[in-house]
């Protein structure tokens, strides 16, 4: 079965209808969303495929610029021949087959020729919208809208409105599992022990999940 991919903004646009500030959060829901689909697709992120560069000999510089849209460069061939990633703060003495990464920047010896990566990208349409699985639609709004939830309540922590933010972002929690279950295949995981178990498991994973856009 295909599944189609939808922009973010729809699931934005539902998201609005019942929480209207949702555009003073905007960055933090893109963030949201790309962790939920991380999540969901259990670690494994997104597209995980190759990007190629290539000089056109014209270009002078020891170092290239990975597109916006990649997440993530797991293996890099210079000229045909596998790489060894150096740290960080390996500035200096870099050898032939050794590179280092600094932001979106891959550094090396020589001059390339052609660079060769597997990277995870970031599916994009051609307006540079994220995409998400349609079947994930709900549950990343009903993430999304528990996060929301969530900074309400600890905006709150000292008021009267506390208990109900908290409130709204526990039920937004629950729909959460409860869609990412459905979208997953997982619709007779109904049991409460079962959603206690996968609520400890979503905690301790919490803590883990990658904060950066």
């Amino acid at each position: 079965m295909i599944t189609q991919q939808i922009p973010i903004q729809e699931v934005f646009a539902a998201i609005s209808l019942t929480y209207p500030n949702l555009q003073r959060y905007e960055i933090s829901a893109l963030q949201w969303a790309y962790e939920c689909q991380v999540e969901m697709n259990e670690g494994e992120g997104f597209q995980k495929i190759g990007w190629t560069w290539e000089n056109d000999n014209t270009y002078k510089n020891t170092w290239v610029t990975v597109p916006s849209d990649v997440v993530e460069v797991e293996t890099v061939l210079f000229n045909g021949c596998e790489m060894i990633e150096k740290s960080d703060n390996y500035k200096k003495g870099l050898l032939d087959d050794e590179f280092y990464k600094d932001g979106p920047y891959l550094h090396f010896k020589n001059i390339p020729k052609t660079i060769e990566c597997k990277v995870t990208r970031i599916p994009r349409n051609s307006d540079g919208d994220l995409l998400v699985m349609e079947a994930d639609a709900l549950a990343i709004r009903y993430y999304i809208l528990w996060q929301l939830h969530l900074k309400d309540a600890l905006m709150a922590s000292m008021s009267k409105d506390y208990q109900l933010a908290n409130a709204k972002a526990q039920s937004m929690y629950y729909q959460y599992l409860k869609e990412r279950r459905k979208a997953r295949g997982e619709t007779n995981r109904t049991s409460e022990h079962k959603l206690n178990m996968a609520n400890v498991h979503w905690n301790n994973m919490f803590q883990n999940l990658r904060k950066t856009w």
